[in-house]
């Protein structure tokens, strides 16, 4: 049978200089969460193809319970409580889709890591 063995000490020294830093590594992902929302919300709103109105102005970050994590969408609902951003992202039988939502999010995943890791560098 193949064996595999590795040397996780240097794992196990970070996660012990993680631990004894506590709530500040807790508070700076918060705040680089919250960061991230703000930067999501302006960049949806710069490619939602509307120049102003309800759909614009209702895009909107929603941290979660815990803090680590962010909802960024259109909130807005038209006359019969439908959500309008659904049908800017992906069309009706009368519009044609603009994935506003999907090119922020790919954005997001471009920017988002390097963003993240230079926290992390600053922190260790």
């Amino acid at each position: 049978m193949a064996q595999a063995f590795a040397d996780v000490s240097e794992l196990l020294l970070l996660a012990d200089h993680l631990d004894s830093m506590g709530p500040e590594v807790d508070e700076r992902a918060k705040a680089f969460i919250v960061k991230a929302g703000d930067d999501m919300v302006a960049r949806m709103r710069d490619e939602v193809p509307v120049d102003s109105g309800d759909t614009k102005d209702s895009i909107d970050a929603q941290i979660g319970d815990n803090g680590m994590s962010v909802s960024v969408g259109p909130t807005n609902v038209d006359g019969k409580g439908r959500p309008v951003g659904f049908f800017i992202e992906h069309g009706a039988y009368d519009i044609p889709p603009d994935p506003f939502v999907l090119r922020t999010a790919v954005w997001a995943e471009g920017v988002m890591p390097d963003r993240a890791a230079e926290i992390v560098t600053d922190i260790l």
